[in-house]
């Protein structure tokens, strides 16, 4: 009996069977894979965009509503003039909110007034000497005005003359518009 010889016979088709693997994995396999992560990477953009598209009324809301807020805030702050006796008026209710505080008045200096355009800013040093809780409610009770006012600078310091009292000094801005000036 002859014997087949391994060698001849069976190389025969495992070389050409092995290069046609090797060419369907080079010019099939491995560029589909390419083609389908690059299809997966833009399904999970478009995805992430959807996502996105969805918060968009609620984003959208939430702008209104502070674009909202602002022009309250815009309104009211028109709503004060530049006028002499809004200041008296913003003077005496420091005045009253110091008297109310139960602090002991020490200055109340208004300082001349700067005009630009259409706003006048006009500064004010209050001074005061109390109880730390008296000045915190003098403070709290400045920050509440409905004017615009800003405390540009808060000086608190124990009082030399008694060791339970503070002294403080605010310097203030009030500020106001002009709008009634026609040109």
């Amino acid at each position: 009996m002859k014997q087949a010889n391994f060698l001849s016979g069976g190389w025969g088709a495992v070389v050409p069977l092995s290069a046609a693997i090797g060419a369907y994995l080079f010019f099939v396999f491995f560029p589909g894979m390419r083609e389908i992560r690059e299809l997966r990477a833009d399904m999970d953009m478009k995805q992430a965009v959807i996502a996105a598209a969805k918060t968009i009324p609620q984003r959208l809301n939430a702008a209104d509503a502070e674009m909202r807020a602002a022009r309250d805030y815009v309104e009211q702050w028109r709503g004060l003039a530049a006028k002499p006796e809004e200041y008296a008026k913003t003077f005496a209710g420091l005045s009253q909110l110091l008297k109310q505080s139960g602090a002991t008045p020490t200055m109340f200096r208004p300082e001349s007034k700067q005009i630009w355009t259409e706003l006048e800013r006009m500064p004010l040093t209050i001074g005061c000497r109390g109880r730390y809780e008296q000045v915190y409610a003098l403070i709290n009770g400045i920050e509440r005005v409905p004017r615009r006012i800003w405390i540009e600078e808060a000086t608190i310091e124990k009082s030399r003359q008694d060791a339970e009292l503070v002294d403080c000094e605010l310097r203030l801005a009030i500020f106001a518009d002009k709008f009634e000036i026609s040109n």
